[in-house]
């Protein structure tokens, strides 16, 4: 069992962010002059305020799908450092340092829709559309089709339009979200919405309109509590209620009558008609792995569609 669809869709789309945002447009290296940022520094501040940002945003889901902020860091430093060695890329330390510091100022409701502060997006590269790539910042159209495996892909002509069929946030348009296969934009408050069309986060959507979320202790009808503080409606009182979130080996699924998930990307291992199972923890880089029945995969790391190997992603070995 894993967390509601926000909290499976914000951490990735985070760690595209790490992977492909910049501002620069020289390719990959150390920046150039002397005294400038170095590479495993600026990566150190991009991960370190990406990971710091999220967890204010939502704390519920770095520990849900991270255990804490510490991993979080590790993970998105690593792929970080890999972005900015991939051949053909447009990003630089210095790039990497300038999104680093203008992440603290970015409003949460723009993390969430995938509309990254204009420095953290991905910039030209030097390879041209139909080439192997791993990074939307080695690609002159600035986007990378990672396809269904989500590890490498190909240089694409552009970022999908709402209505278009995609596979992660990163295939959308900024300010569009992949939301149940298709691209989306969700509604702001008053608008209209249903499953397929969600609202911007956090608003709930409420008798078919996005509207302010309901916190905890407060009387609640389904999908009206704030999900980014990891909230849901009880059936028991009716009130918005915390998700438990318990460890690997841990019960999980329906507890006492109230659900709990997996903590640091585990995978609930539910009882055929039991409504509740263990926490199984997240597999390692390179073991084998199954979205569906587990084990899950670490973020940014993948499971391939077709390999069942968690991989991390990393530009460098895309050729």
């Amino acid at each position: 069992m894993r967390s509601m669809h926000v909290f499976a869709r914000l951490v990735p789309a985070l760690g595209m962010c790490i992977i492909a945002c910049s501002s620069g447009s020289s390719s990959g290296g150390d920046g150039g002059s002397a005294g400038a940022t170095s590479a495993d520094q600026a990566c150190s501040d991009f991960a370190s305020a990406g990971c710091q940002k999220l967890s204010s945003c939502t704390a519920f889901l770095i520990n849900d799908v991270y255990g804490d902020v510490a991993t979080c860091t590790t993970r998105l430093k690593a792929a970080c450092s890999d972005g900015l060695a991939a051949n053909g890329t447009g990003l630089t330390p210095a790039a990497r340092e300038s999104c680093a510091q203008a992440l603290p100022g970015a409003a949460c409701a723009d993390l969430v829709v995938n509309n990254f502060p204009s420095v953290c997006r991905a910039v030209a590269g030097q390879l041209a559309n139909g080439t192997t790539c791993g990074d939307s910042s080695q690609c002159q159209s600035t986007y990378c089709n990672l396809g269904a495996d989500g590890a490498c892909g190909a240089c694409g002509a552009a970022r999908l339009a709402p209505g278009g069929a995609c596979h992660r946030d990163d295939d959308c348009t900024y300010g569009s979200t992949c939301t149940m296969g298709m691209c989306v934009t969700p509604s702001t408050s008053g608008g209209t919405c249903d499953s397929p069309h969600p609202c911007q986060q956090p608003l709930a959507c409420k008798s078919g309109v996005c509207s302010t979320p309901d916190e905890a202790g407060a009387s609640c009808t389904p999908g009206s509590c704030n999900q980014l503080a990891g909230l849901y409606c009880s059936t028991t009182d009716g009130r918005c209620t915390a998700i438990g979130l318990a460890k690997a080996g841990e019960s999980c699924g329906l507890v006492g009558g109230a659900p709990a998930v997996c903590s640091g990307g585990g995978h609930c291992n539910v009882v055929a008609g039991a409504g509740r199972g263990t926490c199984e923890a997240a597999a390692a880089d390179g073991a084998s792995c199954d979205p569906t029945s587990g084990p899950t995969c670490l973020p940014p790391a993948v499971c391939g569609a077709t390999s069942k190997v968690c991989t991390l992603p990393n530009p460098t070995s895309c050729h």
